[in-house]
């Protein structure tokens, strides 16, 4: 149901922005229409072109030719413009209200070497979770990028997406080279392994944990190294890197994310 609010936030904001531009566009599309209607009704009528009154007076004695020439550069571009909008709601709503309800698994790989369009990971996990998608969504972002060092807009939105994901509780686990789970890390948005783990891979996994500084300047175990993971190898998502697993901090859904964990290292 967050997630759903959150949806809906998002769309709203959009829905805002494109009305408002569309807004401005008719506006301007139909004062120049307005002032080629009134030239054009001055040049058939022989009136003058500013008097509303007289240019109507000309249309009601115009030929249907005239008439066509009114509705097609008077009307035209805001009806045009008008049914797209009521498209594009009818669309967002439609996706909107169709879409599942919850997330089943939310991951972010950061800095990744794989193809962002691959979704075969996902689905083989999606497969062998017995995930039902109409109900359920489950998506791997590979997508995204951090540099420590680059603070144009590009990391800003990127950093900006996955903190409205986190409040969402839409992101369950980020997978990213060690600067970008030292970001996370600092801003307390990761769990500690040793307490999301069960025994049995907390035996597997205890010579690989990574420990970043948190926010309160404390060292804590927020990561695992899954460079030897059959299925990220078999993918290519980080070829030659260090890739660090991270569980998200206020995940509700810590049992999907140590399956997916457990999924990485299955051997086919």
């Amino acid at each position: 149901m967050t997630e759903r609010k959150g949806l809906l936030f998002w769309a709203a904001g959009v829905f805002t922005a494109a009305f408002c531009f569309c807004g401005v566009v008719l506006f301007g599309s139909y004062r120049w229409c307005e002032g080629l209607f009134y030239e054009r009704m001055a040049a058939v009528a022989g009136v003058f072109p500013g008097s509303a009154e007289n240019v109507m007076r000309a249309l009601k004695g115009a030929s249907l030719k005239d008439k066509v020439f009114y509705f097609k550069d008077y009307y035209l571009l805001p009806t045009l413009g008008i049914l797209a909008i009521c498209a594009f709601v009818f669309s967002l709503g439609y996706s909107i209200l169709t879409a599942p309800r919850d997330t089943a698994l939310g991951v972010f790989f950061y800095n990744d070497t794989g193809d962002s369009s691959d979704t075969r990971l996902i689905d083989g996990f999606v497969e062998a979770m017995g995930i039902d998608t109409s109900k359920q969504n489950a998506y791997i972002d590979s997508s995204m990028t951090y540099d420590p060092d680059i603070t144009g807009l590009d990391a800003y939105v990127g950093l900006e997406k996955a903190m409205a994901s986190i409040t969402a509780s839409d992101l369950d686990v980020i997978v990213g080279d060690t600067d970008t789970v030292d970001y996370f890390a600092k801003c307390d948005c990761l769990g500690d392994v040793t307490a999301i783990l069960p025994a049995d891979l907390q035996e597997a996994f205890q010579d690989r944990l990574y420990y970043a500084e948190t926010g309160s300047g404390e060292l804590a175990a927020v990561g695992i190294y899954v460079s030897d993971a059959p299925k990220l190898n078999e993918f290519s998502y980080y070829v030659d890197r260090e890739p660090v697993f991270s569980f998200v901090v206020n995940s509700d859904k810590a049992e999907n994310a140590v399956e997916f964990l457990r999924y990485l290292y299955q051997k086919d």
